[in-house]
């Protein structure tokens, strides 16, 4: 028997994917706009009522034929549309209704308004990246400024008691060079419970202030005293050292190559508000040098004020998509 070949100029497997892709899947139609491919409920197929119909008829006799195409012209990407299977013959059906130019017409604002899906689509994941870095960044600053609020009170007291010692240290000295008596085995009782209580720091102030330059000098007690005074300032080095390197450590992830601030920086360069927000906090953090000069509590509340203020910016600017993103 005689196999009868097909005059019909169809397309290859190659373009229907193409004319399918360039428009999301879905119907060219801008009235319809159905999607035309989903999941089947065999895990190797998928279930689709698309086609990818031809603009000029694929033979002779057919809608919107034209002789003057060649065959692989007809066969080709730009002579197809896609079409849900409705629409594919509702244009077959009125080919004076739906011409040559107006089935152009909706594959040029279809291909359209999936380049801009695909456009929306990119600004929201760097968006997203935008949103997920600066509430990073913003979360490290917010937990170097919780731990050093948390521990400058204790870092404070810590370094009233240290500095104190060494005073006493500095009297001592003094005092034992020019062979000046005092109640050493006192002062040394008085201070053996705790010292970061008020009592100690009252007890050392009031001994270097009002101690008798005169009297009897016990030398042993001097030896005694003089081990337990450095004794005691190794202690309150060893106490201060923890908190002082929690502070550092935090302070150094935050300030020293962080990429969230390098990412937020490059982002925002055509942002000049948001760039502001971003290195004022940065500068703000990087301020506090590691000695910890703001002891009192005005001036800790203002610091933190500050911070939440700059964040707050930071997260309006960032929230309100005021990038350039194009440059």
């Amino acid at each position: 028997m005689k196999i009868q070949m097909s005059n019909r100029d169809e397309f290859t497997d190659k373009i229907k994917s193409v004319l399918y892709e360039r428009v999301g899947g879905i119907c060219s139609n801008p009235n319809c706009n159905h999607v035309t491919s989903g999941p089947h409920t065999d895990s190797e197929k998928r279930a689709s009522i698309g086609v990818a119909a031809h603009i000029t008829a694929a033979s002779e006799g057919g809608p919107r034929y034209n002789k003057t195409l060649t065959s692989k012209e007809r066969a080709a990407t730009e002579n197809g549309i896609w079409l849900c299977n409705s629409c594919a013959t509702l244009i077959d059906k009125d080919a004076e209704r739906y011409s040559v130019e107006k089935l152009k017409a909706w594959k040029k604002r279809a291909e359209e308004r999936q380049l801009m899906r695909l456009e929306m689509a990119a600004d929201f994941a760097e968006d997203r990246k935008l949103l997920e870095t600066a509430s990073r960044f913003i979360a490290d600053v917010r937990q170097w400024v919780e731990i050093y609020f948390d521990q400058s009170e204790l870092m404070d007291s810590y370094k009233e008691i240290w500095g104190s010692l060494h005073s006493l240290l500095a009297k001592y000295n003094y005092d034992k060079k020019y062979r000046y008596g005092g109640d050493f085995k006192s002062l040394r009782e008085g201070l053996k419970g705790d010292f970061y209580k008020e009592e100690s720091l009252t007890i050392i102030e009031d001994y270097i202030n009002n101690s008798c330059q005169s009297g009897v000098y016990d030398n042993s007690e001097y030896r005694r005293f003089g081990t337990f005074l450095r004794e005691a300032i190794d202690k309150a080095d060893k106490d201060m050292r923890p908190y002082y390197y929690k502070i550092k450590e935090s302070k150094e992830r935050l300030v020293i190559g962080n990429k969230d601030y390098q990412y937020l920086r490059m982002i925002s360069k055509n942002s000049e508000k948001l760039l502001n927000a971003v290195n004022s906090l940065y500068d703000k953090a990087n301020s506090i040098d590691q000695s910890y000069m703001i002891y009192d509590e005005k001036g800790r509340a203002k610091y933190k004020d500050d911070i939440e203020r700059i964040i707050a910016d930071i997260e309006y600017y960032v929230g309100n998509n005021i990038c350039d993103y194009d440059n």
